[in-house]
């Protein structure tokens, strides 16, 4: 088939949540059905693709012509800024998509200094970048931070044991959590390789059968007969245990607040 001449960028491509086989299957009959319904969309004045990259490899396969869409983008942070707001629009995400694509909006979002100080007439109105991302995506500030904390660990994974990591992991088919991940992007770039490698390997424990004990139950029944101003009350008080801070911290949760 004739070259379209569309670059691929390797790190926008890395992004791309992989299909199955059934999905490549399924999207590789729709397209010889009914040719290429949604077209590609390209980075206008790069002509660097930003979504369809399975489907621009399928029609090039069959020899199916897709339509373009080119959108105008002033620099590669607007360019990246658009694929994570539109892959987040997607139903198919696992949840470390979710969280990753959020991460990574929040730092480009960061980086183009959209949390820029209010007037002295918006001051009351005054958000920070995690906030404003919080409300779109109906999750409070301290999950976007966490989220941002995720995806730079995912990162720093992917540059020293290959972007496959990434992949796996965005696809919901890796078992580690997200605290192991903290705990292996900490290590030196070295031994980040072979520890993620053992880590994979390693057999996922299954959890022992037990029965509820009754505090567990007690708590429960609490909570679901708690109002709301109650939940809030407790919560605060817990979160101000060191106990129970650093048992968060060993799971991968970081609760502290954390300055803009």
């Amino acid at each position: 088939m004739e070259d379209d001449g569309i670059r691929i960028d390797k790190k926008f491509s890395a992004l791309m949540p992989p299909l199955t086989a059934e999905e490549k299957e399924l999207l590789e009959k729709q397209l010889r059905d009914d040719g290429c319904l949604k077209p590609l969309v390209v980075w206008e004045e790069k002509n660097i693709l930003l979504d369809g990259h399975h489907r621009r490899e399928l029609c090039r396969a069959n020899g199916i012509k897709p339509g373009i869409k080119r959108i105008s983008f002033a620099n590669r942070d607007e360019a990246e800024k658009w694929i994570m707001e539109h892959q987040l629009g997607q139903r198919c995400l696992s949840p470390q998509a979710i969280s990753y694509f959020r991460g990574k909006l929040y730092g480009v979002a960061k980086h183009q200094g959209e949390a820029a100080p209010a007037t002295s007439g918006q001051a009351a109105q005054k958000q920070t970048t995690a906030g404003k991302l919080g409300q779109r995506y109906h999750v409070d500030e301290r999950t976007i931070r966490r989220d941002s904390d995720f995806a730079k660990q995912l990162d720093t994974l992917a540059g020293n044991c290959g972007t496959e990591f990434r992949t796996k992991v965005l696809a919901g088919d890796s078992a580690l959590t997200r605290g192991k991940i903290k705990e292996l992007a900490e290590l030196p770039g070295g031994q980040q390789s072979k520890a993620v490698e053992k880590a994979e390997k390693k057999p996922k424990a299954s959890k022992p059968t037990r029965e509820k004990s009754s505090a567990l139950d007690a708590l429960h029944k609490a909570w679901g007969n708690a109002k709301e101003d109650d939940r809030k009350a407790f919560l605060s008080e817990v979160l101000e245990d060191d106990g129970t801070l650093n048992l968060f911290e060993k799971i991968g949760w970081d609760v502290r607040p954390v300055d803009e």
